[in-house]
């Protein structure tokens, strides 16, 4: 017999199917029926977009730790969807931060794995699901995360975009996730490791913060350290994002 799928998040059995961008967004952004998105470089296809299921996520982590985790983001994240660079400013201080950004490394980890395991790029820190588990209701990401948020011109555009990333040692072996995904007016970029190797260099860690063109384009919102403002002074057309997504090197799905 063949052993059973067990829960990404705490190990048990009793599989559910969990909507990895929530049904509240799906709502927010008043998107009816099939929607176009594209999924890296490929060829836009028509899915259920915002209604991508992951059936690898039992009952009570689906119905307990992911619904009160958006049930603390959508008051936060909702606001923002609707509106590009003229949208009105918004100030989000270190705490939203901090659960916006759970909830990104929790929805980037997920769409990576719906999408693209088993490929090169797919490779994700499981262990990241369970310290997300463990550590329930502390909105906080896990050690060594980083997160940044980025405008995108989504008027008359797609609602929905992922790409997944994985940057690799010399030796070829995985050593960080790098996921990059919009959903409205709203893109994220998640870079996180293995718990257990959190710690990067000062020289990486400079690395790791917007430069150049990005500089004012993409914000860091965690770790958090102060109040930003949304949205950022300039904003990512559609045909930008592919550069967006490959802003830290990482070996891309393609």
């Amino acid at each position: 017999m063949g052993s059973k799928k067990r829960c990404l998040f705490c190990g048990s059995t009793g599989m559910t199917r969990e909507h990895v961008i929530p049904k509240w967004l799906r709502q927010e952004l008043r998107t009816q029926g099939f929607v176009y998105e594209r999924r890296g470089t490929g060829k836009a296809h028509k899915w259920d977009a915002l209604a991508v299921v992951l059936p690898r996520v039992c009952h009570g982590c689906n119905h307990e730790l992911l619904g009160n985790m958006e049930g603390r983001t959508k008051p936060i994240l909702g606001p923002l969807l609707h509106g590009g660079a003229r949208a009105r400013p918004v100030l989000i201080d270190p705490g939203q931060q901090a659960t916006l950004a759970t909830w990104a490394v929790k929805t980037s980890l997920l769409l990576t794995i719906r999408s693209f395991e088993g490929e090169p790029a797919g490779w994700v820190p499981q262990d990241n699901l369970r310290w997300v588990h463990d550590h329930r209701g502390l909105d906080q990401p896990p050690p060594g995360a980083h997160v940044w948020m980025f405008g995108i011109d989504a008027e008359n555009e797609l609602a929905a975009w992922s790409q997944a990333g994985c940057l690799r040692t010399g030796d070829g072996q995985p050593a960080a996730h790098v996921g990059t995904f919009t959903v409205g007016y709203v893109g994220f970029q998640v870079f996180c490791r293995k718990v257990s190797q959190p710690e990067f260099s000062a020289d990486h860690e400079a690395w790791l913060a917007p430069g150049g063109l990005f500089r004012d384009r993409v914000l860091d919102i965690w770790p958090a350290t102060t109040t930003v403002r949304w949205p950022p002074s300039s904003i990512f057309g559609r045909d930008s994002l592919e550069l967006v997504a490959s802003r830290l090197g990482a070996n891309l799905k393609r």
